[in-house]
């Protein structure tokens, strides 16, 4: 086994968050869905509205918008959006081998994708995923979280790896609930309400398989109400881009946030 190298970031010094910390395992990890969207394209406001309700229904189902920026020269910049989240976007694209990007999409544990407007093959690509983890036919790392008496979060891999030499441990800053007055563009004079919008995206460190402890920093990093930890496969030497390894989440949203 490869020897254990960890990566921290320093995330610079901050107020700290009041979280409610929720123990996560492997058997109950929620499948992650990434959702790339615009406020500039006519076509996501249904998958902005499913976004939404899908990040509502269940514990086992981890929801986040990721607006992307290339739809700005069309009359509306995205208020929103990241060119971060544009760039995640064709990652994806290039280690799937894929011609292009497009909006709504939808990533499920970096594995499969769908429009995202398109609920019901969406929905069939969540359960294909969370059977796939309850049989344990799907690579595993057990990721889950935990409180300490000090107040301090830890993350906690259990597993080795599969199909991967390294992972990532992404650390995610979340807006739960965002509605926007578009003015201008496709989409001018809509309100639309954007789940969990990614307002940070950071890894924690590099994984090499076996068992891992690491801090979990609650300081500092763009303003948020919520957080949520994921860990993924690097892959073609990109890092954090493969396969999803284990989810967690650190402080969730509330609905009406």
């Amino acid at each position: 086994m490869k020897i254990l190298r960890k990566l921290l970031l320093g995330l610079g010094v901050g107020v700290v968050l009041s979280v409610g910390v929720q123990e996560s395992s492997a058997e109950t990890r929620p499948v992650l869905v990434e959702l790339f969207t615009s406020q500039g394209c006519s076509s996501c406001p249904p998958a902005d509205e499913f976004a939404v309700r899908l990040s509502e229904e269940a514990d086992n189902v981890l929801v986040v918008s990721m607006p992307v920026d290339y739809w700005d020269y069309l009359g509306w910049k995205d208020t929103l959006a990241s060119p971060e989240y544009a760039d995640r976007q064709r990652l994806y694209a290039a280690v799937q081998r894929k011609s292009r990007v497009y909006t709504p999409q939808m990533m499920v544990d970096g594995q499969e994708d769908a429009v995202g407007s398109r609920e019901s093959v969406v929905r069939q690509i969540v359960e294909r995923r969370r059977r796939a983890l309850a049989s344990g036919s799907s690579a595993d790392a057990g990721l889950r979280i935990s409180h300490e008496a000090d107040g301090s979060v830890q993350a906690h891999v259990s597993s080795g790896l599969v199909g991967a030499d390294s992972a990532t441990l992404w650390l995610v800053r979340l807006r739960g609930q965002v509605p926007v007055d578009i003015g201008r563009g496709e989409n001018r004079g809509r309100t639309v309400t954007y789940a969990n919008v990614v307002r940070e995206m950071v890894p924690l460190g590099s994984w090499y398989g076996g068992g891992w402890t690491i801090g979990v920093p609650l300081e500092g990093g763009e303003a948020s109400d919520g957080i949520a930890l994921i860990l993924q496969a690097d892959k073609e030497g990109r890092r954090g881009i493969g396969q999803v390894l284990g989810t967690a989440w650190v402080k969730r949203p509330s609905p009406a946030s």
